[in-house]
């Protein structure tokens, strides 16, 4: 993998562009104080973004988003200082709803799911 980096502040800021050996850009994102901070978008080689994920201080931090190779959302994973919190939740390709994990501070506090009819039952708790 090729990088490019365009230093700041003495090198410790930057803006970051990784890439395939085709040339496609693999990763863009930016580093503040040498950490990953704000938004990173990683890409397949052929160009499709594959995920946007945020970062505070090198830990993931606000909501990822993965997709499908046709572009549809995949995953929307919350995150707060590299622990799931929030809603993660999980769509078929075709963009339905499959299941929504409840986490708090990294731990599954419930769920809850589609049933065939295309109807959420109510979120099932977990043991905390």
């Amino acid at each position: 993998m090729m990088t490019a980096m365009r230093y700041i502040n003495g090198g410790l800021d930057s803006v970051y562009t990784g890439y395939y050996p085709n040339g496609q850009i693999r990763a863009q994102g930016h580093y503040v104080q040498g950490s990953r901070q704000g938004r990173w978008t990683y890409f397949t080689p052929d160009g499709k973004i594959t995920s946007v994920n945020y970062y505070l201080n090198d830990d993931s931090h606000g909501t990822d988003t993965v997709y499908y190779e046709n572009g549809a959302i995949e995953i929307i994973a919350p995150y707060r200082s590299d622990d799931r919190h929030g809603w993660f939740c999980k769509y078929a390709p075709g963009g339905e709803l499959m299941y929504k994990y409840h986490y708090r501070h990294g731990f599954l506090i419930g769920y809850t799911y589609e049933q065939a009819d295309g109807t959420l039952i109510k979120e099932i708790p977990c043991r905390e």
